[in-house]
């Protein structure tokens, strides 16, 4: 059994982005598999794009799908990532750029959201009315 094969058996917390070629187009489709933190994710796809454009890929690297699958190993707090040989890599990091985009603008919504419900106590206990 392949090592991509054992981490994805073990229902590991993963970024996905399917690639396929119809037409002459590259289409590409993402989504997530379990939770991912999204600082790390949106740091590691930063440093993953960088390896790419630098043609940092190594073998062991091998994805047996026409996809790149990031790991989050929750153990070592770590990623890893697989990637098909096949995939072109210019339009791959243009989409890890709208994937990124996209993490970051929710992180940011949920953020905001979550300064909205927060209150400024006065001394006995009870929310401060701002006057605006």
């Amino acid at each position: 059994m392949s090592r991509f094969s054992e981490i994805v058996k073990q229902d590991t917390p993963r970024l996905v982005i399917k690639y396929k070629h119809e037409a002459g187009n590259e289409m590409f489709d993402w989504g997530v598999v379990g939770e991912l933190p999204s600082l790390s994710l949106v740091g590691y796809i930063v440093q993953l794009e960088r390896e790419i454009q630098a043609k940092l890929y190594i073998e062991e690297h091998d994805c047996p799908e026409p996809a790149l699958v990031v790991m989050w190993n929750t153990k070592d707090r770590e990623f890893d990532w697989f990637l098909h040989p096949d995939i072109p890599l210019d339009p791959l990091v243009g989409m890890l750029e709208l994937v990124k985009t996209n993490v970051l603008t929710t992180y940011i919504i949920r953020q905001s959201q979550q300064v909205q419900k927060t209150a400024v106590l006065g001394l006995d206990g009870r929310p401060i009315r701002v006057m605006q």
